[in-house]
């Protein structure tokens, strides 16, 4: 009952405050709702065994409901964006962003605040039979439990891959009905909304060089007992008279990796990075693109890796 309440009271606050502000500044916005009904005969809700759809249905069956609202509004001064990002469910108000975006000359200032019932954090592995066969395993996820039928790092699960990334072999709808039935199932859509992660980005052009600082700050903890880390990204990259582009980033007290929130929509996913519990250097990486050497374009990355053992600690 609170859920529905807090999700009425945050539409009504929204709505009225960017009304207020539609007389002196431009408002835009977007609603997208979502109605999908499948039969609960089984067909697609047991795929996790090879994927087969034998199950056939009766003539008359049951069937599964889900609905949702994506909301999103943008409010734009002079300069400065400020963009809330909503989706309703049936269980209420599911997952809160909020992104600020300042320019002041040369800087540019974003900020990303993330609200939400549950996190669970993906890190990407490499299939034991082929290196080049990226997978995802999960190594944290507070509250709830998506393993299974997910897999725990540093097992390579193909299963959980398939349904994140876009590569063809589901529909997007069966996609996000799938994760969301995982999630639901899982009690990762039951808690309260709380402060999750905060993501601050400066982007700073200095005489054609870009400076950029990422500041990660994350609650590893709950939404009764927080538990606050930090981590940072330091970044700097420049472009050659010839057009070859050079990047070199550090990461302290962060790693590279996928965020889930609630449900993992795809709007309710991020991909800057993961803190971890220490802030030291955690990974250092190389970007060389567009290097022509006897008429081939090549790109590179080099990644290094500071950390040994302690390979998916805690980290959101």
């Amino acid at each position: 009952m609170f859920r529905k309440l807090l999700a009425l009271t945050v539409a009504a606050l929204l709505v009225a405050a960017f009304s207020a502000a539609s007389n002196a500044a431009p408002v835009s916005g977007s609603l997208q709702l979502d109605i999908v009904i499948t039969p609960d005969c089984g067909t697609i809700f047991s795929p996790f065994s090879g994927f087969a759809q034998t199950t056939r249905c009766p003539k008359v069956t049951g069937t599964f409901v889900k609905v949702e609202a994506d909301l999103a509004l943008t409010l734009s001064i002079s300069g400065l964006d400020i963009t809330s990002t909503s989706v309703f469910t049936f269980k209420g108000l599911e997952f809160e962003a909020l992104r600020i975006v300042a320019t002041v000359g040369a800087l540019t200032v974003r900020t990303n605040l993330i609200f939400a019932p549950s996190v669970w954090e993906l890190e990407q592995e490499r299939s034991t039979s082929t290196l080049t066969s990226a997978r995802y395993c999960v190594n944290f996820q507070n509250p709830g439990d998506v393993t299974p039928p997910f897999l725990d790092c540093p097992a390579a699960d193909g299963l959980l891959f398939f349904l994140i990334e876009d590569v063809g072999a589901f529909h997007p709808i069966i996609q996000n009905l799938l994760l969301a039935v995982i999630a639901d199932g899982n009690n990762m859509l039951d808690g309260p909304l709380y402060f999750i992660k905060k993501v601050v980005d400066l982007n700073l052009n200095i005489a054609g060089l870009v400076l950029s600082i990422r500041g990660l700050f994350a609650n590893l903890g709950t939404a009764t007992t927080p538990s606050f880390n930090t981590g940072l990204v330091l970044a700097l990259e420049g472009q050659t008279v010839s057009g070859v582009t050079v990047r070199a980033e550090t990461w302290f007290g962060a790693r590279q990796g996928i965020e889930c929130f609630a449900e993992c929509k795809p709007i309710e996913r991020t991909r800057g990075g993961k803190v971890v519990t220490s802030f030291t250097v955690q990974e250092e990486k190389l970007f060389i693109r567009n290097l022509t050497v006897a008429g081939i374009t090549n790109n590179i990355r080099a990644e290094f890796q500071f950390f040994n053992g302690d390979l998916f600690p805690p980290g959101l």
